[in-house]
């Protein structure tokens, strides 16, 4: 075959396949100019069996189709009134998240987010401590545009819990202990969580802290970030599920203190970001733009699930600045 004919065939070939695709965009008359100039350079037939027989420029078409990009990468747009996007790792599409409270452009941060509140789609969950003095519920106070929820009890652990069902996520948000007195006991959040039995906890403790007499069982809380799987069709209900740094065999240690030794200091703004999607959770935790802690693990046993924040025995905590956003 002549190299003209060769080049002339490997061209019509591929407007031939787009000029059999449903597409219109292509003008009749030039696939049927492709048909004659075939004919008149000496090939047997422009038809199917002619794209039939070039099955490496039918795969390649069909593979810049299916790789083209339709988006820049982590870009961000809301798709409605109540949709937020974000651009796919490679380009090839949209993630999108349902947004409870609208889509909106942050002020703060410049780009689309899901309306924040900690007002709307929240509730306090308490959990029972059968070996440990009762004490009044944890209670929250909010702003006025319910952006801003602080926690005002010294009370027994409780989660403040979203309603939402989460799922390859990033979810950021602030929190700060404001105290006069030295209390030190626990912050964090809940995410992945299925029912009281099942979740990931993050938490943070400002100092270590041994059993005292009064909560000999309750063993030894140190100091630093740990992360947790809590795993149990009977739910945690003595304090060591709590507060022990160790686990319990109902609270299963993915991340220990000793990874991240560092106790959150009082009145200081602490950003966090959560990544988390089947068989991956990442949580950077920030003060300013400093990084204090990298907590990660690949367990796998809660692909999606509710987000909560966190508090044991622990007042004058702060949480605000809470968004979440589809993973890229």
């Amino acid at each position: 075959m002549s190299m003209k004919r060769y080049v002339t065939t490997i061209c019509c070939t591929i407007a031939l396949i787009a000029c059999s695709s449903e597409s219109d965009s292509r003008p009749i008359d030039a696939c049927a100019l492709c048909n004659l100039e075939m004919r008149n350079d000496g090939a047997a037939t422009a038809d199917t069996a002619t794209v039939n027989s070039s099955p490496d420029v039918a795969a390649m078409d069909v593979a810049v189709v299916q790789d083209a990009a339709v988006c820049k990468e982590g870009e961000r747009r809301c798709a409605g009134a109540a949709t937020l996007e974000v651009c796919a790792v490679g380009g090839t599409t949209w993630n999108r998240l349902e947004c409870d409270r609208g889509c909106m452009m942050a002020s703060d941060a410049g780009r689309p987010e899901c309306a924040p509140s900690l007002l709307n789609d929240w509730m306090v969950r308490l959990f029972a401590v059968s070996n440990q003095p009762a004490t009044p519920p944890a209670s929250y106070t909010f702003s006025a545009d319910g952006t801003v929820a602080t926690q005002n009890v010294n009370a027994n652990p409780s989660i403040y819990l979203n309603s939402r069902i989460l799922r390859d996520v990033i979810i950021t948000g602030q929190f700060r202990v404001s105290t006069a007195d030295n209390d030190d006991d626990f912050i964090g959040f809940a995410f992945g969580y299925q029912d009281d039995g099942h979740y990931y906890i993050l938490d943070w403790k400002q100092k270590t802290q041994g059993p005292t007499a009064a909560s000999l069982a309750c063993n030894t809380a140190l100091i630093g970030i740990s992360l947790k799987r809590v795993a149990s069709n009977d739910p945690p209900n003595v304090c060591a599920d709590f507060w022990d740094s160790a686990g319990t065999e109902k609270v299963v240690v993915l991340s220990p203190t000793t990874a991240n030794p560092v106790g959150w200091k009082r009145n200081v703004d602490y950003t966090f970001v959560l990544e988390h999607s089947p068989g991956s959770i990442r949580v950077e935790i920030l003060e300013n733009k400093t990084r204090v802690a990298l907590i990660e693990s690949t367990d796998a046993t809660y692909s999606d699930g509710k987000f909560a924040f966190y508090n044991y025995s622990q007042l004058g905590v702060t949480y605000k600045g809470f968004r979440f956003e589809p993973k890229p």
